[in-house]
């Protein structure tokens, strides 16, 4: 490697940051206009949201750089595409780029990353993989070190989308559902509603307490809800094919769907409604 062609690399470099800078400037504006967050996703925010913690090393990884989606330390540095964010930044920018891009060059070391699901949170290399983004390079070498999460997090995911899995997980400690029921998924589309699960569960333990005169344990509870409540609602939205009519929904969501027209058609009534009635008589209508 010459210096006449490191000098030349910088200088592209210069002016590939000065583009890169505007292009964020104009992301930026459109977020203010939409109200769509541009912002690198926090580490820290997203293992506190997630329970998150621990961590086991994976060793040297090609880390696909479309799910690289947050950092440790640099989040206010970069946006959501790892964009600069700082005009101060352009030497150091220019620098790696440059010897990312130099024929030659002895490189630079690979990054450091932590993983929660199918994302990855830098810890080091920022620069890095703004510059691999910029560039268009699918992978980068990096070392990973995976964080265990009862949910998983994908690159797709949407800040909303972020709310709704933290509350998921929220219920998932309390009530340990995702354990004494394995392999069954509550997701929920609206963000709130697992408050209502968890009273769905609080009420039906109070009333499996009064029929059996007996003070019944939380996973006792949880079981039986499943077994008896929401697993036989949830047989009829499978047999009658509710959920094609709703894409967009799951089957937790017209679970509670059901019973708020259980609640419905018993203040109509004036008499106690089973789930499964309410079921049947909601795809009639």
């Amino acid at each position: 490697m010459t210096e006449a062609k490191s000098q030349i690399e910088y200088t592209k470099a210069l002016e590939d940051f000065r583009q890169a800078r505007a292009k964020a400037r104009l992301q930026h504006l459109w977020a203010y206009i939409t109200g769509e967050s541009k912002e690198l996703l926090q580490y820290d925010e997203i293992t506190r949201k997630m329970h998150a913690s621990g961590g086991s090393s994976k060793g040297l990884k090609e880390i696909p750089v479309e799910s690289i989606v947050g950092s440790v330390n640099r989040y206010q540095d970069f946006n959501k595409d790892f964009l600069p964010m700082r005009d101060n930044d352009i030497q150091r920018w220019a620098n790696v780029k440059s010897i990312m891009t130099t024929p030659g060059s002895t490189g630079l070391p690979p990054i450091r990353v932590y993983k929660i699901g199918e994302t990855y949170f830098v810890l080091d290399g920022n620069h890095r993989v703004s510059i691999a983004r910029q560039m268009g390079l699918e992978f980068i070498e990096g070392y990973v070190t995976e964080i265990p999460t009862r949910v998983p997090l994908t690159p797709e995911d949407s800040p909303e989308d972020i709310i709704l899995k933290s509350e998921y997980i929220d219920f998932l400690e309390e009530t340990q559902f995702d354990k004494i029921v394995p392999g069954v998924s509550l997701e929920l589309t609206f963000p709130g509603q697992y408050d209502t699960l968890r009273e769905h569960i609080r009420v039906h333990r109070h009333f499996m307490g009064l029929e059996q005169y007996r003070e019944i344990p939380p996973e006792e509870a949880v079981q039986h809800w499943y077994t008896h409540v929401y697993k036989p609602v949830v047989d009829i939205i499978r047999e009658q094919n509710i959920l094609q009519e709703f894409p967009n929904l799951t089957e937790t969501d017209l679970y509670l769907w059901v019973l708020d027209h259980q609640t419905i058609m018993e203040e109509e009534f004036g008499w106690s409604i089973r789930p499964e009635k309410a079921a049947i008589d909601l795809v009639k209508q």
